[in-house]
Formats: structure tokens, C-alpha cells, sequence
């Protein structure tokens, strides 16, 4: 947990560069968050890809440890990683911060937003989207899903909006 602190420490100093250091300073730094980083990846604390820019330009990245353990398959800073659940929390604070901004209001239907959404989306509110009381079900729970096939978001509403719901809308949970 030490090792995890003072990464988060280290890439908030990072964070705090400006574009005065000299490029020798700036190396010497980055060499000594690169060992740092690996030494907590040697401790088990830390698997993942790191990256560190400034204006557009990268001044560090790379990988530590494996995308597939099993099979021994490195990380790379190419490596794609399902991210699943991971955005909600960014998800959850952009349409806060639109609600605050009036334009939208967690309230609101979704066939505001998706018009040719069956009736019963007047009553499935954002909120119930946020909250998981929605009734739809996880297109990715079908037999016929495909982990393989990359679908279209039209694709998925499609398939979302020709489904019976789980239960009414804030009723549940799911």
C-alpha cells in the first residue's frame, strides 16, 4: 500500500511539471519514476500501463507487467483493456454536471434522448439509468452476444429498445 501511495505521490508531482526543467532534469525524474514504478510492479502492487504528457507531448510511456498472465503476454503501451465499469463514475459526473448546467435533468425520459424508444421510455429516467433500476437488461447478459464483434452504439440501442424490460423502471434493481 506504500508502494501504491507513493506512486499516486510521484504522478502528482508529475502532474505539477512545468516546462522550465531542463530535458536532463526531466529525465533524470522520469528514469527515477520509472524504477519506482517497476519496483511496485516487483511487489505486486502495481499492473498497468503508464503515461505522462505535456502539451500534447509524451514525455513517458510504457507497460508493467502482463495483459494475460496465463500466457505470459506483456503489457504494452498498445495493449487494449476492456474497461467495462470502470468510465460510470465519469459517466455519473458529466451528467451531473449537465444537469447543473440545465441542460438536462436527471428526471428526464429517455425518449427525450432516444425519440424512437418505445413508449415505456417516458417513465425510464436517467436516473434510473445511473442507479441501475432502469428494468433494461445488459445487452452483454444475451445468449447471442458476441465478446469478439465491436457493436455500433446504434447497434446496441437497437437491441436495447427491442427487449422487454426486467421490471418497471424503479422498481429493482439490476
Amino acid at each position: 500500500m506504500k508502494a501504491l501511495l507513493g506512486l499516486v505521490l510521484v504522478c502528482g508531482f508529475f502532474m505539477t511539471l512545468g516546462g522550465g526543467f531542463a530535458g536532463e532534469v526531466l529525465d533524470r525524474r522520469i528514469t527515477k519514476f520509472d524504477r519506482l514504478v517497476a519496483n511496485a510492479y516487483g511487489d505486486g502492487q502495481f499492473t498497468g500501463n503508464i503515461l505522462i504528457a505535456e502539451k500534447g507531448k509524451v514525455l513517458f510511456a510504457k507497460g508493467y507487467g502482463f495483459a494475460n498472465r496465463e500466457h505470459k503476454v506483456p503489457l504494452t503501451v498498445d495493449t487494449k483493456f476492456r474497461i467495462g465499469s470502470i468510465t460510470k463514475q465519469f459517466t455519473a459526473t458529466a451528467i451531473m454536471l449537465l444537469q447543473q448546467e440545465g441542460l438536462l435533468s436527471v428526471k428526464d425520459g429517455i425518449r427525450q434522448y432516444i425519440p424512437d424508444y418505445p413508449p415505456i421510455g417516458d417513465k425510464i429516467t436517467i436516473q434510473h439509468l445511473l442507479t441501475h433500476s432502469s428494468g433494461i437488461p445488459n445487452y452483454t447478459d444475451r445468449k447471442d452476444f458476441d465478446w469478439t464483434r465491436k457493436l455500433t452504439l446504434e447497434e446496441i440501442v437497437h437491441q436495447i429498445k427491442s427487449e422487454a424490460l426486467l421490471f418497471e423502471p424503479g422498481t429493482d434493481w439490476a
